[in-house]
């Protein structure tokens, strides 16, 4: 089974902008805060805090099906 490679419908929003997308990753930030696109708050793991504790990296993830929907839904269509 080495070098199958398993489809990643989850990922931080912003490699989704990148890489899912290609548009900036403040496109879909403005979709998230205002509502249109879901986004949830990835839980804090080992190794993924600032040097200060009370400052800590939020990370928010979306699915990629919800990107689609969001494109379809907001996004002019071209004809």
């Amino acid at each position: 089974m080495s070098g199958e490679q398993i489809r990643r419908e989850w990922m931080p929003y912003r490699m989704a902008a990148r890489q899912f997308v290609g548009i900036s990753e403040d496109v879909l930030l403005g979709a998230m805060k205002r509502h249109e696109l879901r986004a949830y708050k990835k839980p804090l793991t080992k190794g993924h805090t600032t040097e200060d504790p009370n400052r800590q990296r939020t990370s928010y993830f979306v699915s990629t099906e919800d990107v689609s929907e969001w494109i379809r839904t907001y996004w002019e269509p071209a004809f």
